[in-house]
């Protein structure tokens, strides 16, 4: 193959084969730079003879690229070293010069320099490791490593460390920074490295009592107040995280009202009180204190952690979850683009989740493989759990109790001690557990699993909620459970505890017509997977009474909220046939042609059937579906 291309290249004076050493090494050229370092007539010569291409780039109006791949490597390995150095040292002068290079550029930049022997300077080595980090490349921790090597300092412990958390290497990113303690004398760089740390310690290590015991140490860095009251303030979020929810409400209220707060820490105080509020149960407050989602991709660490409790607040309250699915898909393609792939994955698990809500599982399913596969990259904040608890609860959804199995053993299996330091993922990982209980046929344990754990939610009324309630999903009687969830939700105001509580006190008083208006509470929050169910228990309650009209009525309802085509298993009602419910495919065919206003001769018609098999099979529709007036058939359908 060498020598195919070999004779394809045919003969090349020195001046054309530097001219491709230099595209191999850095293409794509801007046709400017290339016409620069190479020569215009040189480069004219070798894209007659089809070994450079000039085409339309994404940044650049041209850009000038190796013609062929394989030239790239024949052209590589026949460069002289002492050339190949010249060249890099001349391609970083020139990319140097790019007005707004790229991180890719800055990037390349220190590497051309590092690899060509050339003594480099701290500050190129420090801008390549934080482009590095941006693109998500591991170049990024290369560059910081040789930095720190270099003398740089606390900045390239820093940087050593963001390339440690791009590769979910959480355990290394803390060491690194650890050795910088005490040697940063720039307030606003140990500022930016209390942040660093304090985020790696509680988010992706679990360590509360490590990260409040390094900010009580920073509080004696400097004596002056105003560093002092720097490091209070960020301080208080942890403080909150670890003491009773409410206890530091009023002091964050409070310092909200310093007037020399800088926006930066005015953000981190909001951020800390909507936090607070949502775990006493003040979710509507809570979702009102956060900003609208902070542009992507994120530029620190609070950013991130806001990002993450809208997704929170948002799944916890189910306040707007259409409005929340549609931001967060959103975000998911502004974060796959960047790249952020923490975002993504994030974003990914959020959009699965309302998915799931609503019943919709198969749309739930594709969000999850593209939640894992961006949290594979980066996923400080454990989307990668949220994806796999969701496919335990999907794949028993949709009746693939082995696959729920599966996904089970693999939750299990990536589960850390951190994982479970962290309140809203500790309660992901009991009810992931639970599904998969259920799945391999073992609801007592399922129920057990979920009501043990309430405990530690006690002061958290969302969490608690929502472990009870998924109780009851499992078989717990709810008579057992209503009086709680009642209770909490007289301390919470999310919309989704409001319901829960409804839908048990309904239940356990068996009142049909309570839990439609349930049924219909759940489906105006767009939580129709729950909302079907609801529907469904008030016609097992109507049957209970003998009411089977009411009851074929409310198990049509409980269909209607089924989302179709999306992998739902068919209804079974206690004390309904399920043959007496289910319209067979003609009937069903045949109801929606009535419900667009065709009269039996007209569907007859249609169908080429006799007007009197129209008409048996409209009867036996509309009994099922416990109407008796065919115009019903439009809101049936339509609902």
């Amino acid at each position: 193959m060498r020598e195919l291309i070999a004779a394809r290249m045919g003969e090349l004076s020195e001046r054309e084969r530097s001219g491709l050493e230099l595209l191999t090494l850095a293409e794509p050229l801007t046709l400017s730079e290339a016409t620069t370092v190479i020569g215009s007539d040189i480069l004219a010569e070798l894209e007659i003879r089809r070994l450079v291409i000039v085409e339309h780039g994404l940044e650049h109006a041209e850009e000038v690229r190796i013609a062929e791949p394989l030239y790239d490597e024949l052209i590589a390995a026949q460069m002289p070293v002492s050339r190949g150095r010249l060249h890099r040292v001349r391609l970083a002068e020139l990319v140097r010069a790019r007005p707004h290079p790229s991180p890719a550029d800055r990037v390349r930049v220190a590497v051309w320099l590092t690899d060509a022997g050339e003594p480099v300077p701290v500050e190129i080595l420090l801008d390549g490791a934080r482009a590095g980090n941006v693109a998500g490349m591991e170049t990024g921790g290369r560059l910081a490593r040789r930095a720190l090597d270099a003398g740089a300092g606390a900045e390239a412990n820093m940087l050593l460390a963001a390339a440690h958390l791009v590769y979910n290497r959480a355990e290394d990113a803390e060491q690194v920074l650890a050795q910088a303690e005490g040697t940063i004398e720039d307030r606003r760089l140990a500022s930016e490295y209390l942040r660093e740390r304090a985020t790696i310690l509680q988010w992706s290590l679990g360590r509360t009592e490590d990260t409040i015991a390094l900010l009580d140490r920073a509080l004696a860095w400097w004596p002056e107040e105003q560093w002092r009251q720097q490091v209070t303030v960020l301080r208080l979020p942890f403080l909150a995280l670890r003491d009773p929810p409410g206890r530091h409400a009023v002091e964050l209220e409070q310092l909200l009202t310093n007037e020399t707060l800088t926006e930066d820490a005015r953000r981190w105080l909001r951020f800390a009180l909507a936090a607070d509020r949502f775990w006493t149960g003040s979710t509507l407050a809570a979702r009102a204190a956060l900003p609208p989602i902070p542009q992507i991709p994120f530029r620190g660490e609070l950013e991130f952690l806001e990002f993450a409790a809208i997704t929170a607040v948002g799944l916890g309250s189910g306040a707007d979850l259409p409005a929340l699915e549609s931001d967060m898909r959103g975000a998911f393609y502004r974060a796959a683009d960047a790249p952020d792939p923490a975002a993504a994955a994030l974003a990914g698990a959020a959009v699965a989740a309302t998915s799931y809500l609503a019943g919709r599982f198969l749309d739930c399913r594709r969000w999850l493989s593209e939640a894992l596969v961006e949290s594979r990259r980066q996923d400080p904040l454990a989307a990668r759990i949220i994806a796999r608890a969701l496919q335990v609860a999907v794949s028993l959804a949709v009746g693939d109790h082995r696959a729920a199995s599966a996904a089970a053993d693999t939750l299990e299996r990536e589960i850390t001690t951190a994982h479970l330091a962290q309140p809203a993922i500790a309660a992901w990982i009991t009810r992931g557990r639970a599904w998969g209980l259920l799945a391999a046929a073992q609801p007592p344990k399922a129920q057990t699993v979920l009501l043990d754990t309430v405990a530690r939610f006690a002061r958290t009324p969302v969490f608690d909620a929502e472990l009870r309630y998924e109780a009851m999903r499992a078989g717990r009687p709810a008579r057992e459970l209503a009086p709680a969830l009642q209770e909490l939700a007289r301390r919470c105001d999310a919309p989704l505890t409001s319901a829960y509580a409804q839908h048990a006190g309904a239940r356990a008083t068996g009142d049909a017509p309570a839990l439609l208006r349930t049924a219909d509470t759940f489906a105006a929050l767009n939580a129709n997977l729950y909302a079907s169910e609801a529907a469904a228990h008030a016609s097992a309650a109507f049957a209970a009474e003998g009411r089977h009209d009411s009851a074929r009525r409310a198990a049509a309802r409980s269909r209607e909220l089924q989302p179709p085509e999306q992998g739902a298993q068919p209804i079974s009602i206690e004390g309904v046939d399920r043959a007496a419910i289910e319209l067979t495919p003609r009937e069903a065919q045949m109801v929606e042609l009535a419900a667009r206003g065709l009269t039996n001769t007209e569907i007859a018609n249609t169908l080429v059937l006799s007007s009197r098999t129209v008409e048996t099979h409209i009867y036996r529709a509309m009994r099922k579906l416990g109407i008796t007036d065919r115009r019903d058939f439009r809101p049936t359908l339509l609902n």
